[in-house]
């Protein structure tokens, strides 16, 4: 491709501990071209850093790593090589931010995301109108990485970073290798991860068949089991009274009747999300924080197996909420289990961002004994359908863990421990009730996967599509890339046109749900203001979705090369039925 050009700049290593007061603790390495390629090496004391980036076909380059110790156990960071990008184009550059699911449009300010955790893929992009460049990094060890993107109009620079890595003395160790793919399209360039990531994170276990296959809609009433009412706050945000207005289980019942209702009217059945089930939210005194408290999941309060009945008795299903990350630090689980908390070099525990909770480790030697315990409560003794994890896919950033007594390879061991973790509730939740639902909040491509759905859509808010072509800028594209990427993860709350399930229950999503869970494949359209996905087959159909700047007649080329004309309502999603 003609109009766009990727150039590199050297990588650099940087050691910790005494040597960061030294004032010599970045170095950068020296390159040479060797071949094709090109090879990196660097010294930094005991500590070398060697790398090779290699053309694999025309326009897509392996860049990989390695760290070798000859002295005493270091931290290094490494910043691997800048990739400066050209695409030449009249209009604005389109930029992939992989936050909650992936959003793709026109950004002015830097990218800084941290992978596993806010960012749902260690990928990043920049995307013309005919061509895209792509890069991304094989994490299969689930390191923590900074995906670092400065773009401008036409240009940018994308850096990957990580952070701290521990090599002990008389060790190599391999760094996850990085791609960078230039093609016609995002897809394309996206084609080296999706891969990757099927090899290497197959979903494990099957689906809830009651789920799979029912026309089930997560419901918001009926969601709060906390026996007095929460005061108004932003979003997020739950404080609690317990002198505040008493809310009774009539009240709850009354809600779950209006859930059916509505359900009822709209062709579906009504699945209940609910939270403050457990004992302490009932007994506690005084102003509190709802997350303060969260964590004592293996009591519960007298509204819980009530509400869960009377939901039964109605023909519904009910799943209860869990944090996965952390508990509250006015909790009880807290006080009689501080050794299930990661902690820093001190020995300190770590809060969770800004919340009022301590980040659980993974890998402690008692988590799986806590967890296989709240399970108990949540399908056995309440009765519930299922366990909801909060913040499983994301949230605050994995932490690095010192404690000794956890017995870890390194201290950067969170995101594969996390997905060991989730493997273990998910078996354990099996084995309870074999067909139970297993869900999980916000998006992560390796741990997304093990679940039977992942909540994500709206955290950081669907695209301005009416302002960005009032801007002339192209059109926007969220959050499809999940489904693109990872076909065997199943989302929620949405749009189904971006790759969600029908909340609401859109009728489209019932009729045509098995087509919009088999996957997606981009489509090219006959020009740039419009985009459309086909999704399916699935038993002989497939759906095709559109939408444009201007409503108006759009020609789309489906991926056997035959072309469709859609009759487009504008930003307003259209879909149409191809055999």
């Amino acid at each position: 491709m003609d109009n766009a050009v990727v150039l590199f700049e050297n990588p650099r290593i940087r050691l910790g501990g005494a040597a960061l007061n030294a004032g010599e603790h970045i170095h950068h390495a020296a390159a040479r071209a060797v071949g094709g390629g090109i090879e990196w090496r660097a010294e930094a004391g005991q500590v070398s850093l060697r790398g090779k980036c290699e053309e694999r076909e025309p326009g897509l380059w392996h860049i990989s790593f390695e760290l070798t110790n000859s002295g005493a156990d270091a931290e290094v960071g490494v910043m691997l090589p800048y990739a400066f990008y050209h695409i030449e184009q009249e209009r604005p550059l389109r930029f992939f931010d992989p936050t909650f699911g992936g959003v793709l449009k026109t950004a002015a300010v830097p990218i800084g995301r941290t992978y596993p955790g806010p960012a749902s893929f260690c990928l990043t992009a920049a995307v013309g109108e005919k061509a895209a460049i792509a890069t991304g990094l094989l994490d299969g060890e689930q390191r923590r990485v900074m995906i670092r993107h400065t773009p401008s109009v036409h240009y940018g620079q994308i850096r990957f970073a990580l952070e701290r890595v521990l090599v002990k003395s008389g060790q190599t160790v391999a760094l996850p290798m990085q791609y960078i793919k230039a093609a016609p399209t995002w897809a394309e360039a996206f084609e080296p991860y999706k891969t990757w990531f099927n090899e290497m994170f197959p979903r494990v276990a099957p689906r809830s068949e009651w789920l799979a296959s029912g026309k089930y809609i997560e419901t918001r009433l009926a969601h709060c089991l906390v026996p007095f009412e929460p005061f108004k706050a932003p979003s997020g945000v739950l404080i609690f009274d317990n002198e505040g207005p008493a809310r009774s289980i009539e009240t709850i019942k009354a809600e779950i009747d209006q859930a059916f209702e509505r359900g009822a009217k709209e062709g579906y059945t009504p699945l209940f999300y609910q939270y403050g089930w457990w004992e302490a939210m009932a007994s506690f005194k005084g102003l509190f924080a709802f997350d303060s408290h969260c964590g004592d999941y293996t009591k519960r309060h007298d509204y819980a197996k009530k509400s869960v009945e009377y939901i039964h008795q109605k023909g519904g299903k009910v799943y209860l909420y869990t944090n996965f990350i952390s508990i509250g630090d006015e909790s009880e689980i807290y006080r009689e289990h501080p050794d299930l908390l990661a902690r820093d070099k001190a020995g300190f525990p770590q809060y969770n961002a800004g919340y009022p909770m301590l980040m659980l480790c993974p890998g402690a030697p008692g988590i799986r004994d806590y967890w296989r315990r709240v399970v108990d409560c949540i399908l056995t003794e309440i009765g519930a359908d299922g366990i909801f994890l909060d913040q499983v896919c994301g949230g605050h950033s994995p932490q690095y863990c010192y404690c000794e007594a956890h017995h870890h390879a390194h201290p950067d061991t969170y995101g594969v421990d996390a997905i060991e973790l989730v493997k273990h509730i998910l078996d354990y939740a099996k084995s309870v009730k074999p067909d139970c639902y297993v869900g999980g909040e916000l998006m992560l491509d390796s741990r997304s996967v093990l679940l039977d759905e992942t909540h994500g859509y709206g955290y950081s808010g669907p695209p301005d599509y009416a302002a960005a072509v009032e801007r002339g800028e192209p059109m926007p594209e969220y959050y499809v890339f999940a489904k693109y990427l990872c076909p065997g993860l199943y989302s929620s709350n949405g749009s189904v046109m971006d790759g969600a399930s029908g909340r609401g229950g859109q009728e489209i999503w019932r009729d045509y749900r098995p087509c919009f869970e088999a996957g997606v494949t981009p489509c090219a359209t006959d020009t740039p203001d419009a985009i459309a996905y086909l999704y399916g087959p699935a038993n002989g159909k497939s759906v095709l979705a559109a939408r444009s700047a201007k409503a108006g007649v759009v020609k789309v080329t489906l991926p056997d090369g035959s072309k469709v004309a859609v009759e487009t309502l504008g930003l307003e999603p259209v879909y149409q039925i191809v055999e």
